[in-house]
């Protein structure tokens, strides 16, 4: 059965006209008709009333009409999800972030350069989400993520390539009245409204750190945010302030800055693969380490 034939129908019940029918799919009011009579001697039952001035749906073409919306509504899905994973299947390297704007930001700008160098290597970038990242790597569903050490630490099945070290710092807007201190510690932070990662979304050492917030700053009030995105248009809303580390602030947002924290900890973002990656993505770590000076400013 024709699915153009199968379209034109679904817009000729939706129309009841003719004339826009062919106006949406750019054709001639006489495909359209040819169309229709083709799928009805198809079918062997007629879809339309039709006279000089207007056009009803039989009752069978109502029933054929909820089916077949249905139908078409899987297809352009599985369409989509087959060509979704085709990208996939082609690139030759499969990479996913978080998408914070620090990535956002550097992303573009590493993947640029080594299109300039390897400009026969494809590169598929899916942002996910953080408790989702280790699992698709592990489970073979993309080649390489960008996260930090700490989240990957102690598995004997990855390795990690770090970029940046980095340490907590306190995120919130210029005008904020905290932004006039050169370092804010816990005591600074009590009675204020605090932005924390859900539990499945932390790394260790950011859960170990918020645990510490809840602990040492009783009197704040804690807001639960699932992702980086949700937590920064909260933060440029001045909803409140949050801990994160360093490499999570783009330094050119304008809406954000930082303050120092008194804690100590550090935090390293990197790369992290399978112990044996392919040949490609092991090209592609080999020359992001020697690039490193490049984007990354410690």
């Amino acid at each position: 059965m024709n699915t153009e034939h199968l379209r034109l129908f679904t817009s000729l019940v939706n129309n009841l006209n003719f004339s826009v029918t062919a106006k949406e799919h750019h054709l001639s009011q006489s495909a359209v008709s040819q169309a229709i009579n083709s799928l009805e001697n198809e079918l062997n039952f007629k879809l339309f009333k039709r006279t000089n001035r207007t056009v009803t749906v039989t009752k069978a073409g109502h029933s054929f009409y909820h089916k077949v919306q249905t139908i078409l509504t899987a297809l352009d899905t599985a369409v989509e999800e087959g060509r979704n994973n085709y990208q996939t299947e082609i690139s030759n390297l499969n990479l996913a972030a978080t998408g914070t704007s620090f990535e956002q930001s550097l992303l573009p700008q590493i993947f640029n350069a080594y299109h300039q160098d390897f400009p026969h290597i494809k590169i598929h970038l899916n942002y996910q989400d953080h408790n989702l990242l280790k699992q698709d790597l592990v489970k073979g569903k993309c080649d390489a993520i960008f996260t930090t050490q700490d989240d990957v630490d102690y598995d004997e099945r990855l390795a990690f390539c770090p970029l940046i070290a980095g340490n907590f710092q306190v995120i919130l807007t210029p005008d904020h009245p905290l932004v006039k201190k050169e370092q804010l510690d816990y005591q600074d932070l009590t009675g204020q409204t605090l932005l924390l990662f859900s539990p499945n979304w932390c790394p260790p050492l950011q859960a170990r750190l918020q645990k510490q917030l809840k602990e040492k700053c009783p009197q704040a009030e804690l807001i639960y945010v699932d992702n980086v995105a949700v937590a920064k248009t909260m933060l440029e809303s001045n909803f409140g302030l949050a801990v994160m580390p360093s490499f999570i602030h783009c330094p050119k947002d304008s809406h954000l800055t930082t303050v120092p924290f008194n804690d100590t900890t550090p935090v390293t973002y990197g790369l992290a693969t399978l112990k044996h990656p392919q040949i490609s993505l092991q090209d592609f770590t080999n020359w992001l380490n020697h690039h490193q000076k490049q984007f990354f400013h410690n």
